[in-house]
């Protein structure tokens, strides 16, 4: 890659690091001194998920595959907004099998929104979309809600209990198709103060 600086502006091109996790690659510019300093810049990813869990010292729990990231930041560079995009490849989970996952969403001051999460297995499929606020809130105001919709289709009962380890005894067969709402805090810290939790739920098996 290439590095440069004017006086005022660094600017990046295809600025690689790799190593076992994976691949990052940088481009595009950041201010460093102006009254408006600003950021226009794309971050690339490309990780593999069982080394980067390694690394983390994270127990995947079998979990292997590639996870390709990219990330696209613009605006001040004091509070830049952030837009993600994730998506599984050739990931696969021992006890569902394969398993794609697919999100986009961004990231603004203290407030991270979800545009959607997709995750399909031969276990069904799960989609959920909202926004978590992470900021304190100021003071004597209302502090805003955290708040997730969820929504299932096609889920097999009897895979996902095997896949968290309570197999039940007696497979039911049965699938399941629902949606759920939660507001919650998500500044409070986790566990076990993850809010109260308000939750609306419906499923049909």
């Amino acid at each position: 890659g290439r590095l440069a600086f004017d006086g005022t502006r660094v600017r990046i091109e295809d600025l690689t690091v790799e190593s076992r996790p994976g691949r990052l690659v940088v481009s595009g510019w950041a201010d460093v001194i102006g009254e408006h300093p600003a950021v226009s810049a794309t971050v690339r990813a490309a990780l593999d998920v069982a080394e980067s869990a390694r690394l983390a010292r994270v127990d995947a729990r079998g979990l292997v595959g590639r996870v390709d990231g990219t990330a696209e930041i613009s605006g001040g560079l004091a509070a830049p907004v952030v837009k993600l995009a994730v998506a599984s490849r050739d990931a696969a989970y021992p006890p569902l099998g394969s398993i794609d996952i697919k999100g986009r969403g961004s990231f603004k001051g203290t407030r991270a929104v979800i545009d959607g999460v997709d995750l399909t297995s031969r276990a069904g499929a799960l989609h959920a979309n909202g926004s978590l606020e992470l900021g304190e809130p100021t003071k004597g105001a209302v502090p805003p809600a955290s708040h997730l919709d969820l929504r299932w289709s096609n889920l097999r009962i009897d895979d996902l209990a095997r896949a968290s380890g309570y197999p039940l005894t007696i497979d039911a067969g049965s699938l399941a198709t629902g949606s759920a709402a939660l507001d919650f805090n998500a500044r409070d810290n986790y566990p076990p103060r993850l809010s109260p939790v308000r939750t609306t739920a419906t499923s049909s098996l």
